[in-house]
């Protein structure tokens, strides 16, 4: 965006995905959805035990909060 003139963070707004360490360090700083890896990883594994104890278990679903945080290419820094 930036190669063609666009400021992020003040002409458009850029959202990524995972939270990486590299959002911290990019300029401008990458606003980004914090995934909780230890929970996911947790759930996981609970399901896919269920699945083996018993094979013929309906589908498992859940929902998983996640946080956003704000940096400066949503202009939320």
């Amino acid at each position: 965006l930036s190669d063609l003139g666009y400021q992020v963070g003040k002409d458009c707004a850029v959202v990524g995905f995972d939270n990486v360490l590299e959002a911290e360090i990019t300029s401008p700083s990458l606003t980004s959805v914090a995934q909780p890896l230890d929970e996911m990883c947790r759930i996981g594994m609970h399901f896919l035990l269920n699945r083996i104890r018993e094979p013929h278990i309906e589908r498992q679903i859940t929902a998983i909060g996640m946080n956003l945080v704000p940096r400066e290419s949503t202009n939320r820094s």
